[in-house]
């Protein structure tokens, strides 16, 4: 006689390959991000531009004048990856799936999570995206106004 199978015993979950086409697009993306986070700086210096004489007077404000745009520039360019986390945490907690419901590709090998514990977990990834972006924007409030 079969014995049916114990209902608490724990199963392994089912595993989700990640797309090695589409991980290898992002390792590229990474890649030209960390190049342009380096390359920025000199990029701002041709932004700002302008003459600067040889008096102390208007190297300070070109030094202030540089100071403002790099903050901003510096701090919207560190707050594009926290944007692809708030995206992708807004598309697990709208599924209640791991990976996201109407994604066809994935570029992670993840364990398919179904129901309030992808919930959970999107909601998490949501609060620590928000509080990322909540200190940029207050990083840049403080520069802006002191």
């Amino acid at each position: 006689m079969d014995q049916p199978d114990n209902p608490r015993k724990p199963q392994k979950p089912e595993i989700v390959h990640g797309d090695k086409n589409l991980r290898q697009n992002l390792l590229i993306f990474i890649a030209l991000y960390i190049l342009a986070g380096v390359l920025l700086n000199s990029i701002l210096d041709s932004i700002v531009g302008g003459d600067v004489g040889l008096d102390a007077n208007s190297v300070q404000q070109h030094a202030e004048r540089r100071d403002a745009v790099g903050h901003l520039v510096f701090g919207i360019w560190r707050t594009v990856p926290v944007l692809y986390f708030l995206y992708l945490s807004f598309r697990i907690v709208a599924s209640a799936k791991i990976p996201p419901g109407g994604m066809k590709r994935f570029p992670f090998t993840v364990p398919r999570i179904k129901g309030a514990t992808a919930k959970m977990f999107g909601l998490l990834l949501m609060a620590a995206s928000f509080m990322l972006v909540y200190r940029e924007f207050v990083l840049l409030v403080r520069n802006a106004v002191g």
